[in-house]
């Protein structure tokens, strides 16, 4: 998708005429100037355009005022400081507001990713970018945004109006709230996933005067007595996936969450839920995390669901808000599939032994009893905390020993290791396809099947858009995103 974008970023600059070059002439007769490496505003020269030249730093120390700023895909605009900035348009590759006070009367559209970490960015116009992410200060835009790749928020204030977005959308803190008078606010075409902050969406004619919700988290820390809000009047989202862990999630307002292939909760607080809706399907028991898909309507009384908060989950200071792992990390904590490395640590990037592996599976199983407490590897003792686990594990054929006496629980596991158990533990399921994008997997192996199927359902990404890494050692964050991966297989 960026690089749709990035294509249709330079047929824009083409088409009219932008050109880099220092005071190159515009269209109007107006100059534009270029701008590049860091630039304090009172030492810019005036013009109405400016043109951003690979990585440029705007220092506001005084007001600027002016009709654009451009940029190809390529360019990087950072803006700091204390004074403001109003333009009617802004065309770039990536921005990144640290402080001082941005305006954009028209068109905001960039190619690559906004990151917002104070200040403030209101866009009176389009907003269209490839990726969001917002780590504090506050975003206004009135007339929804459109993202292509996702957002993620861990602090600041975000309002939005009809907001679609083509990826995954994660609020880690802060607060977000998407209005809509017309229809649906919110669209995430993949997940919606909720571990701290507040979300408001409003809809319809609630959407008029929406009550303004305060976070309550700003760190995103799961593990809490307090609530995560989430309220929704009207028809508000619609997303293939709604994930909460921890929270309330207030919905009592709204006829539906449409479309929501399915809404997973791991130990809510309160789920309120309308009239005209129903559970039908709560996996575990209330004192465990729980699953809810909730479809349809039966004409029931306001159903409230009630499941204890997870109080023995830590807070793991080495698992950062903007981690591709984050929400993985507290699945496997609310599911006690991992209680990390220590109270406060989980050693996501700590590679992972055979034993670890097979201890994972097995609580992600439900910790079942082997069928015999007896074996034949003399390298597995009784007292160690994966023994069952190892058992029931070569019960099921998931995993052999390296000889009939010896299992190697501390051997290390390689990411194409890792990926071979999971699939045998999932069925050894036949993939469709007998084609790889990963140019380092070999075909026609032991774990050619494994990794295929796990391409083909998004279990793996791989390390890059063309490699798998088979040999690489696979960490504790690694294995616990595949397993959260497998899990959402089951929602579809």
């Amino acid at each position: 998708m960026k690089k749709i974008l990035s294509a249709l970023l330079c047929a824009v600059l083409l088409c009219g005429m932008i050109l880099p070059g220092a005071a190159a002439q515009l269209k109007s007769g107006k100059t534009m100037v270029d701008l590049t490496g860091s630039v304090k505003a009172s030492a810019l020269e005036q013009a109405d355009a400016y043109f951003v030249q690979g990585k440029a730093v705007l220092e506001l120390d005084r007001a600027v005022e002016a009709r654009e700023i451009e940029g190809g895909p390529d360019a990087e605009l950072t803006v700091k400081g204390k004074e403001s900035l109003t333009l009617e348009d802004l065309t770039c590759g990536s921005l990144i507001i640290e402080d001082g006070v941005v305006t954009i009367t028209g068109r905001l559209f960039v190619t690559g990713q906004i990151t917002l970490k104070g200040g403030s960015l209101e866009v009176q116009g389009r907003f269209m970018a490839d990726y969001l992410l917002l780590t504090g200060g506050k975003l206004e835009v009135p007339g929804g945004a459109r993202l292509f790749a996702g957002m993620a928020q861990s602090g600041g204030e975000a309002v939005l109006g009809a907001t679609q977005c083509d990826g995954n959308l994660t609020l880690f803190g802060g607060s977000l709230t998407v209005t809509d008078q017309n229809g649906t606010a919110l669209t995430c075409e993949k997940e919606l996933a909720i571990a701290g902050g507040s979300l408001t969406v409003c809809s319809g004619e609630q959407a008029q005067d929406p009550e303004p919700t305060e976070p309550t988290d700003e760190t995103g820390d799961y593990d809490q007595t307090t609530t995560l809000p989430v309220q929704v009047t009207g028809p508000g989202i619609q997303a293939q996936t709604l994930t909460m862990i921890g929270g309330e999630l207030d919905a009592q307002g709204s006829p539906a969450i449409r479309a929501a292939r399915h809404l997973a909760f791991y130990n809510p607080a309160v789920i309120t839920l309308p009239q005209d809706a129903k559970i039908v399907k709560a996996a575990q028991s209330a004192d465990a995390a729980a699953y809810y898909e909730i479809q349809g309507a039966d004409g029931a009384a306001q159903t409230h669901v009630t499941a204890a908060l997870d109080k023995t989950a830590s807070r793991f200071t080495d698992v950062p808000d903007n981690s591709y792992y984050r929400i993985p990390v507290a699945w496997a904590s609310t599911q006690k599939i991992s209680n990390g490395t220590s109270k406060t640590t989980y050693s996501p990037s700590q590679p992972v032994t055979r034993a670890v592996v097979v201890n994972f599976l097995w609580k992600y199983a439900g910790s079942p009893e082997p069928k015999s407490l007896k074996t034949s590897f003399t390298d597995v003792k009784e007292d160690t905390y994966a023994y069952k686990a190892i058992l029931w594990a070569v019960e099921k054929g998931i995993v052999k020993g390296v000889t009939d006496t010896q299992f190697q629980p501390d051997g290390r596991c390689s990411r194409e290791q890792t990926i071979l158990l999971i699939h045998r533990a999932a069925g050894s399921p036949k993939p469709q396809s007998t084609n790889s994008p990963f140019t380092d997997v070999k075909m026609k192996t032991l774990t050619t099947d494994a990794v295929l199927w796990a391409i083909e359902t998004g279990v793996t990404v791989g390390t890059t858009p063309t490699t798998f890494s088979p040999d690489e050692a696979c960490t504790r964050a690694m294995l616990t995103t595949f397993l959260y991966r497998l899990e959402r297989l089951s929602w579809k």
